[in-house]
């Protein structure tokens, strides 16, 4: 969805081929400077990533991802709702990166493979809402990165459940 707004992309199940390494993989949904889209009840597998670039105000809810690099990776993104997705067996479950004013709720985290594995990553991001998640068995549960990164603002994360994790925080 390049330069997009108001598509609904539901209940879809997005794949790679497996004859390619994981960074080789494609993308299994991009987002690219689009606005106001919803990504639903999507299954996806042995992608490489799905991606919300230059965008906002989405809603990327109810999603599986499995067996890929990134469930799901944040670039320069605004006011996006990520909401009661299951993401395991993945490099990183969800990256937040140079991304402000995000809702992460009510998602099952699990698995993120490797030795630098991440269940949910910050990287210069402010004004976070990280609530009600579950990250289980990553190599690292949550990785902050300088963030909060804007001067005077606050990441909030509350009932969150970080358990068997090589490093919690």
């Amino acid at each position: 969805l390049q330069q997009s707004k108001n598509n609904i992309v539901k209940r879809n199940t997005i794949s790679s081929l497996d004859r390619f390494e994981l960074g080789q993989k494609g993308d299994s949904v991009r987002l690219w400077y689009s606005f106001n889209n919803k990504i639903i009840d999507n299954i996806t597998f042995n992608v490489r990533d799905m991606v919300v670039w230059y965008s906002a105000d989405n809603i990327i809810k109810g999603n599986t991802g499995r067996d890929s690099r990134y469930s799901l990776h944040f670039m320069y993104s605004r006011y996006n709702l990520v909401e009661g997705n299951k993401y395991y067996n993945n490099a990183v479950g969800i990256f937040l990166m140079y991304s402000d004013g995000i809702i992460v709720r009510n998602n099952f985290i699990a698995h993120a493979a490797g030795p630098t594995g991440i269940g949910i990553g910050f990287k210069e991001t402010s004004e976070l809402t990280i609530e009600d998640n579950i990250v289980l068995y990553c190599a690292s549960g949550l990785y902050i990165d300088m963030s909060p990164f804007q001067p005077d603002t606050i990441n909030n994360f509350k009932n969150n459940l970080i358990g068997y994790n090589g490093i919690g925080i």
